[in-house]
């Protein structure tokens, strides 16, 4: 029988703990581990869940697998606000205000933490972000690892020392992902060794300065190993198991897409497009670090390499997905407006499929044609979804009629739709009717409340 989640959460604590010959009370283990299987098994996680939280603790050393178990557990635009196991540990960390979270001075106000432990600890890791007291806390470059961290040390400062604390925090920092380097060429594991190197050489640790910067790379050298792995799927070798989880995250950040066959097809359309918007500016550079010399620059390289490839890809499928949601939302933008996009595709829930597509004349179909993205386009990618079916036949069938030069033209001419530059009736009399009369036509068939005024459209489209 397979371990419940809530037991290998409280197994890992035991055993890190254990390792770093910390032996708390059963009932306190039980406790951390039952305020992470809270955090991350709320109902809004897709992709940020127990599931990535043990795949990155596999073959991580203890420091490692504690600064895993905590360094998602808060993501608080995803959750709505702070989770509520957390509440009473970070109510009086940052304040709301005008919709954002302002750093807030402990010094100036009474907290539970307001004793110098506790405000050397807050102090601490404010400094390991290189945050400031008074600050908005940024939204997207570190806020919810920052509140991870703060969560972390508070809650496991009863079992382990302050130098450990301070490692475990540093490990989250390290995770705030695809962060450029500095104007001066430092990266941000350099900077984050930096501000280790001062810490250390503060109360309570008192080190010289080669101690402080021998102990600051150890840790460093930890946090850049557990940084490699959270991106990890980045360097997956099939794109189609890397597309599976960038269809996580698209799911898990777009709250309309929890609502299988409800969604409207702008809806969808809004989402694939953010996260093509994403990845198309995505430095594959900025995905994997480096520190010291590992990985080496030949390892490096290739973990590199694997991330332009896969990015690449990804943006080749979504953009070949918003294709036909453009040629469909010009549709129901024209015969009634937005509809759920089962409406036009089918209730996929419910295995209702749209009339199928004519299949390409093999005489015609181009030949520029990159073969990997019509198999995932036709056959699904590499696991299931609640949410979306993993094939996608219409953008299969436009891609073949189209072929890689005709995508590019369609593309450009789609954006200008989305945009607001083109209007709908302009766009669809720009569309190659190859690809917009079985749309048309599949669509007819399937909404059978726009059917009258669809065959309208058809008929203005294609006046003489």
């Amino acid at each position: 029988m397979a371990t419940a989640t809530i037991n290998r959460l409280i197994a890992l604590f035991q055993q890190s703990l254990g390792a770093l010959g910390s032996t708390p009370p059963m009932a306190d283990i039980e406790q951390l581990g039952m305020v992470v299987h809270r955090c991350m098994g709320a109902k809004t996680r897709a992709y940020h869940t127990t599931s990535h939280v043990f795949d990155l603790c596999e073959g991580a050393n203890p420091v490692q697998t504690l600064a895993a178990l905590f360094h998602d557990t808060v993501y608080y635009q995803l959750d709505g606000g702070l989770p509520g196991a957390l509440v009473p540990v970070l109510s009086d960390v940052a304040t709301l205000t005008n919709g954002a979270l302002i750093l807030s001075d402990p010094t100036e106000h009474s907290s539970p933490a307001s004793t110098p432990t506790g405000i050397d600890q807050l102090a601490q890791v404010v400094h390991i972000f290189g945050f400031r007291f008074g600050q908005a806390l940024p939204a997207f470059g570190g806020m919810n690892e920052f509140l991870s961290a703060i969560s972390a040390v508070r809650l496991l400062a009863p079992y382990l020392p302050p130098q450990t604390l301070l490692h475990i925090a540093a490990c989250i920092e390290a995770t705030v992902a695809f962060r450029p380097n500095a104007a001066d060429g430092r990266s941000t594991l350099d900077q984050l060794h930096e501000r280790l190197c001062q810490l250390l050489q503060e109360s309570p640790y008192l080190q010289d300065a080669a101690n402080a910067h021998r102990a600051a790379l150890a840790m460093v050298a930890d946090a850049a190993a557990l940084a490699n792995r959270d991106v990890g799927g980045f360097a997956e070798a099939d794109p189609g198991v890397f597309l599976s989880q960038t269809w996580l995250l698209i799911e898990e950040s777009n709250k309309p897409l929890a609502a299988a066959g409800l969604y409207t097809l702008q809806e969808y359309r809004q989402a694939l497009q953010r996260m093509d918007g994403f990845l198309a500016h995505l430095n594959p550079a900025a995905v994997f670090q480096q520190f010291q010399g590992k990985p080496s620059l030949e390892q490096h390289a290739d973990l590199t390499r694997k991330a332009h490839a896969n990015i690449a890809f990804s943006v080749h499928y979504l953009r070949a997905k918003l294709l036909p949601m453009g040629v469909l939302e010009a549709l129901a933008e024209l015969t009634g407006g937005d509809a759920p996009i089962s409406m036009f595709l089918g209730d996929f829930a419910t295995a209702v499929t749209p009339s199928p597509l004519p299949r390409p004349d093999t005489a015609t179909v181009p030949t520029d044609v990159d073969a990997a993205l019509l198999q995932v386009l036709a056959h699904g990618r590499a696991r299931s979804s609640t949410t979306d079916l993993t094939a996608s036949p219409t953008a299969a069938f436009i891609y073949q009629e189209l072929g890689e030069s005709g995508l590019h033209v369609q593309w450009d001419k789609t954006c200008q739709y989305f945009g607001g530059s083109l209007q709908a009736l302009d766009f669809l009399r720009q569309c190659p009717p190859r690809i917009l009369v079985p749309l048309l036509e599949s669509s007819a068939d399937t909404a059978l409340s726009r059917r009258e005024r669809l065959y309208q459209l058809r008929s203005t489209l294609f006046a003489a």
